[in-house]
C-alpha cells in the first residue's frame, strides 16, 4: 500500500509540472545565495520545495538550511506524505531511480 501511494504521489507531481529533475548534485549550488537563485526558478519562496538527492549532500544541505520553506531528504526517507506536503519537488536523476525501484518492489526470481 505504501509503494501505491509513492507512486500515487510521484506520478500526481509529474503530471502537474510539480516535479524537476536535476542531474546531480555536483551541479547544485554550494551557497545560501546561488540556491535562492537557483529556487527562485521553481517560485520560492512562495511555494515550498523538497530537495531529494540519492546519497547524503553536506554542501548542499548547507546551502539549503538557512532558507525558509525548502526541506533536503534522501530519496531512500521520501514517503508519499513527503511529496504531497511540498508545492515542488527538484530530484537528482539517481534519486529517481532509486525512489523508481523501491516502488517497483522486490524482483522474485
Amino acid at each position: 500500500m505504501r509503494r501505491r501511494a509513492l507512486s500515487v504521489a510521484l506520478l500526481n507531481k509529474l503530471k502537474d509540472s510539480e516535479l524537476s529533475l536535476m542531474k546531480g548534485v555536483k551541479e547544485a549550488p554550494t551557497k545560501t545565495s546561488q540556491a535562492a537563485h537557483f529556487l527562485s526558478v521553481v517560485g520560492h519562496p512562495k511555494r515550498d520545495v523538497l530537495l531529494v538527492t540519492l546519497a547524503p549532500a553536506p554542501s548542499l544541505f548547507g546551502a539549503v538550511r538557512n532558507l525558509q520553506g525548502v526541506t533536503m531528504k534522501r530519496a531512500s526517507l521520501v514517503n508519499a506524505y513527503d511529496l504531497l506536503a511540498h508545492d515542488q519537488v527538484i530530484m537528482t536523476l539517481p534519486a529517481l531511480t532509486s525512489i523508481l525501484t523501491r516502488i517497483k518492489g522486490p524482483t522474485s526470481k
